[in-house]
């Protein structure tokens, strides 16, 4: 007789609503409502991304021209990870923990620890999607924003959101659905601030009284514990090498000493603020002379003059503001063929909507629990995510 999992709906169901949460603000500020239903794992989907238009004074003709070329380019969305959590029990431990009356207790746990793990997992992708799509940052590297201190820093105070939603309005983004996702020295910088802990300057005393940020410059602020740290590259002695005229450049070329630069590296050009870097992308680290490759838009502000200097940010921690569609998620449970000795069961999480798929299989002399999420991460539109520097 196959194993019945109906009993154990309540426990289960409960279990989503009780587990132990670390904060996961990248999940509940991208969109994972993308239609991933027929992707398999490992099969990718093609976005399509069209280039800048190119504006073209109006002249009156018989003749109707033909239009402008226009070379698309593409970013995809992959199901990466197809992960388990799994435990066991024998027919004697079993018995053992029903004699005990807290067998189904155990089970609680054990299926609290599991959520949270696979939950944490995606969760962390999720974030180091989104950081290598980031094409512009804001702040000081190792200097955590928010900070009370006095001054015009980027880092006092709010100001470090006032740069990044500059950047974000600048490179064309939506004015609704921006969200700051912060570590949590961040959040406890914040909360330290007269602006949201005083009832004269905050307007309200729910940041106060109820621990929830509420949005700053229209950008709603969350924390997350899955925000990593990224140990930078060098740019000892690094100028330019040649004169880029064309707005959006992508590619940059560099020369000089002390060159080692790769991904999530950020860069300026000049006498460019910090507020201005720039995120190289080079899968491989750039370790001479060579070209630099930038994310989409690329550079904002030409011509960028032969002999530049080029700064490397140096070392942080990687907070991003984003726009919701800026980065997508496909994550649904994984699909397991029928077979007479495995239950199977769905297990939704309300929290972050994120759905598990609960295995119950029956073996010689004992059972095996798993629980599976299959998810895959990207970031499609980088002109809409900008890293806040700390």
């Amino acid at each position: 007789m196959s194993n019945d999992l109906s009993k154990l709906q309540p426990l289960l169901f409960s279990a989503a609503q009780t587990i132990a949460n670390e904060p996961t603000a990248v999940l509940e500020a991208i969109s994972n409502t993308f239609d991933d239903k027929g992707v398999a794992v490992g099969d990718k989907v093609i976005i399509p991304v069209a280039p800048p238009a190119q504006l073209d004074a109006f002249v009156p003709s018989n003749i109707p021209p033909s239009g402008d070329n226009a070379v698309a380019t593409n970013v995809s969305v992959t199901i990466t990870n197809s992960s388990k959590v799994c435990w066991n029990l024998t027919g004697e431990q079993q018995r053992s923990l029903e004699n005990a009356t807290i067998d189904t207790e155990w089970i609680r746990q054990m299926i609290e620890q599991g959520m949270r793990t696979l939950r944490n997992d995606a969760e962390a992708k999720a974030w180091a999607a989104a950081l290598n799509g980031a094409s512009r940052a804001v702040g000081t590297a190792g200097q955590t924003p928010f900070q009370n201190t006095t001054g015009t820093s980027v880092y006092y105070q709010l100001n470090a959101l006032a740069a990044a939603k500059k950047v974000m309005l600048d490179q064309g983004c939506p004015d609704a659905g921006l969200t700051a996702i912060i570590d949590t020295n961040a959040g406890l910088n914040l909360r330290q601030l007269g602006v949201y802990q005083n009832f004269y300057q905050a307007g309200t005393d729910k940041q106060l009284r109820q621990g929830m940020f509420l949005p700053a410059f229209g950008i709603s602020i969350a924390e997350s514990a899955q925000v990593g740290y990224h140990t930078a590259g060098t740019a000892t002695s690094v100028t330019t090498n040649d004169t880029v005229d064309a707005l959006n450049a992508q590619t940059i070329g560099i020369t000089g000493t002390g060159i080692s630069l790769s991904q999530n590296d950020f860069v300026s050009f000049g006498t460019t603020p910090a507020t201005a870097a720039y995120q190289v992308t080079n899968a491989t680290a750039l370790t001479g002379a060579g070209n630099i490759l930038l994310n989409r838009p690329g550079i904002a502000k030409v011509p960028l003059a032969t002999g530049m200097a080029v700064t490397c940010a140096g070392s942080y921690t990687g907070n991003i503001v984003l726009e919701k569609s800026s980065v997508v998620g496909c994550i649904r449970p994984p699909i397991i063929p029928d077979n007479p000795t495995i239950q199977q069961l769905k297990i939704g999480d309300q929290k972050t909507g994120l759905t598990f798929l609960m295995l119950d299989i029956a073996q010689y002399g004992q059972r095996t629990w798993e629980l599976h999420l299959a998810y895959g991460f990207a970031a499609v539109q980088p002109a809409f995510i900008c890293a806040l520097l700390g």
